[in-house]
């Protein structure tokens, strides 16, 4: 090796550039779900201090019974039954006992029902259809099914706005493929969107429970996904009711999907597909006439 190389080689060992340090780069994604655990937590409490105010508003069962003006209290003491059923023979128990609370104390009832519902969809807890089911046994189809739309209408809302404030960064770091593809999809359908997401609530084209937690983190106006939503559980909210009507005939869920509710939820299906593909074909049929012309 010639004496310049090994001065060249010694002056770049002398002169090389200093290292770097390490930096330490935390993600913010642990603040995220922190931020989001403890937003969550905070609300979910308050409402559930709501629905535990609602429930004890309502007499204890031996004042329902008292408050009977028959003559086999002692005997009906024994039958009410007041919990989350777990059968549809509890579920029928359940039903008489609101009943008798109906009769008596009916605004505490429909308070309790409806603070309950409005928490369930809020938070998207499995027990709307059971209550749906309840709406159905103790009034009309028709006014049960407008007492299911208006406070469907406000968990919905509250859904959005729970998911928007404390879950959006979240989600969007533990699910980004999938909250892609669905944003990517409804690029495609922007001049459409209302009868998209009405066809996407009214078929199992994606699960429901994705849709509503995607839907703020996407961007989906707050009227699109409110009035989707609610008019998109109207055929099951009214099978749902329907079947309280006759709840002593059913002994199982699946009994409400009859053949005859099955087409029926086809039917709606296919009828919000409608607007869409008539925006997809109309261009079509556009240029034809202007060939023809």
């Amino acid at each position: 090796m010639h004496v310049k190389d090994i001065e060249q080689q010694n002056q770049h060992i002398l002169y090389r550039e200093p290292r770097k340090p390490r930096l330490l780069v935390y993600s913010s994604a642990p603040w995220k779900w922190l931020r989001a655990i403890v937003l969550l937590g905070a609300l979910y409490g308050v409402f559930l201090l709501i629905v535990l105010w609602s429930f004890a508003r309502l007499p204890k069962l031996e004042h329902l019974a008292a408050a009977k003006t028959i003559g086999e209290d002692d005997a009906l003491d024994t039958h009410l039954v007041l919990k989350v059923p777990n059968t549809f023979e509890e579920l029928n128990k359940v039903k008489d006992t609101l009943r008798m609370y109906k009769d008596e104390f009916e605004m505490d009832l429909m308070l309790f029902l409806c603070i309950s519902y409005v928490f369930l969809q809020t938070f998207m807890i499995p027990g709307p259809a059971i209550l749906n089911i309840l709406f159905g046994s103790l009034y009309s189809v028709s006014k049960s099914l407008l007492i299911v739309m208006a406070i469907s209408t406000v968990g919905t809302t509250l859904n959005f706005f729970v998911i928007k404030v404390a879950l959006k960064d979240a989600l969007t770091s533990l699910l980004p493929k999938r909250i892609g593809a669905f944003q990517a999809e409804l690029s495609r359908h922007q001049d459409s969107l209302l009868s998209y997401m009405l066809f996407v609530r009214l078929t199992p084209i994606l699960p429901h429970w994705f849709v509503s937690i995607a839907s703020p983190v996407v961007g989906i106006p707050y009227y699109v996904f409110v009035a989707a939503t609610v008019l998109g559980h109207v055929p099951m909210n009214l099978i749902a009711i329907h079947g309280g009507a006759t709840l002593s005939s059913l002994h199982r869920i699946q009994d409400l999907y009859t053949f005859k509710n099955v087409m029926f939820l086809i039917c709606v299906a296919i009828i919000a597909l409608i607007p869409i593909c008539w925006k997809r074909i109309w261009p079509y049929i556009s240029r034809k006439k202007k060939v023809l012309l």
